[in-house]
């Protein structure tokens, strides 16, 4: 990089005029001039460098971010898929167990059912029995009475 070209003789004559004395005007211009040509100035190469290292660090940086988002997307389609397949998995063993459950009890109702049955009969066989013995009592009874 280099200094920007400076005229000192123009500079030293502007401090003159605004009062500064000649040696003190040439002292200030002198550490002036060596101070900017000290100075690392950037030039139009430099920038364009230096734009172009931006440039290639963005693209950088927007690949890896791509690329991450691809990979995280990746992630989360799998873990749904994950989720989903444990779901059904679960959703299937419960419907099985609901299914045992289910016919366990229609089992136990038809049982109950067929003792209800069983038991109407046998209430209409002592419903019988009953009668024909109230009427084994009452009808001499009632004979004797006539």
């Amino acid at each position: 990089m280099s200094a920007v070209a400076f005229d000192t003789y123009k500079f030293i004559r502007t401090l003159k005029d605004a009062g500064i004395e000649e040696k003190r005007a040439e002292a200030v211009s002198t550490a002036f001039s060596e101070a900017q040509d000290e100075a690392e100035l950037a030039k139009k190469s430099d920038i364009r460098a230096l734009e172009t290292q931006m440039h290639s660090f963005e693209t950088g940086m927007n690949a890896r971010m791509d690329s991450f988002e691809t990979g995280m997307n990746a992630r989360m389609d799998s873990f749904e898929t994950g989720i989903n397949a444990r779901m059904d998995t679960f959703e299937t063993r419960m419907s099985t167990r609901m299914d045992t459950f289910e016919t366990g009890m229609n089992t136990r109702m038809d049982v109950l059912e067929t003792k209800m049955g069983s038991l109407d009969g046998k209430l209409d066989s002592i419903r019988w029995i009953l009668l024909i013995l109230v009427i084994a009592v009452i009808a001499p009874a009632i004979k004797g009475l006539l």
